[in-house]
């Protein structure tokens, strides 16, 4: 019984498989990861938007601003670094990438209206949470991460 759980597991454990590079060695960003910054440009847009057309912000927009571009810096930066060591290209990795990608456009319509908006606080944990499938799949993956 416990044989026949562990294969029906096995098939739905996320690993990365790794892409292969081009002819110089060199690995190049695919253009969902490419749609993914720009979906972060566009919120950190939004959270310079938050400031005002004031030529000298207040001390707590510049507070809150800040506060939400290091939200907005730890979402992006922890997708960027698990693609960068571990290189996937498959398609559980796409598709979950793709909802972080509906996470991180959640986080981009919630840091208009922070603190008060449930998007933002909803579009970050998507995106973590994505994250969070991601290396719990890559733990056992039998790949070494890129270097």
């Amino acid at each position: 019984m416990r044989r026949g759980r562990g294969r029906l597991a096995a098939r739905f454990v996320l690993r990365p498989s790794r892409r292969a590079p081009d002819e110089a060695g060199q690995r190049h960003a695919t253009w969902l990861e490419l749609f993914f910054d720009l979906v972060f440009v566009l919120a950190t847009a939004a959270v310079v938007g938050r400031l005002g057309h004031r030529l000298v912000p207040s001390p707590t927009a510049l507070l809150a601003a800040g506060g939400l571009f290091v939200v907005l810096q730890f979402a992006w930066a922890g997708q960027v670094f698990y693609d960068t060591r571990y290189d996937p290209d498959d398609t559980q990795h796409r598709l979950l990438v793709l909802v972080a990608v509906a996470g991180a456009g959640a986080l981009t319509l919630g840091v208009a209206g922070a603190p008060h908006s449930v998007l933002l606080p909803v579009g970050y944990l998507v995106v973590r949470g994505v994250l969070l499938l991601l290396y719990s799949g890559s733990g056992r993956a039998v790949t070494r991460p890129a270097r």
